[in-house]
């Protein structure tokens, strides 16, 4: 699958666990200046200190965030959200636990 150049922000730093996601549209590989920012679906809990990673299979991309913190709690849950092919995000699907 082939997949638009974008960035994706997930949580946040600075001991707020935010469920925050942030997608960012790059027109160009070679320019940071051309990154257009839009909200994502937020995480169904905030978290810090989180894994992130991608897998493809059956024709699809999945981006999925294991564990992390919130500050009061270590998580070991995990969330996945299909990959549209412009880099938008889905809605986020509970996964297994870590």
């Amino acid at each position: 699958m082939r997949v638009a150049l974008a960035l994706i922000v997930i949580g946040s730093i600075a001991c707020s666990a935010n469920p925050a996601v942030q997608r960012g549209a790059v027109a160009s590989a070679n320019s940071a200046d051309s990154i257009a920012w839009a909200p994502g679906a937020s995480l169904p809990s905030g978290r810090d200190h989180h894994g992130t990673f991608i897998t493809t299979g059956g024709g699809r991309a999945w981006l999925w965030v294991a564990g992390g913190n919130d500050y009061k709690t270590m998580m070991s849950d995990t969330w996945r959200a299909p990959i549209a092919a412009d880099g938008s995000l889905g809605e986020w699907i509970a996964g297994p636990s870590l």
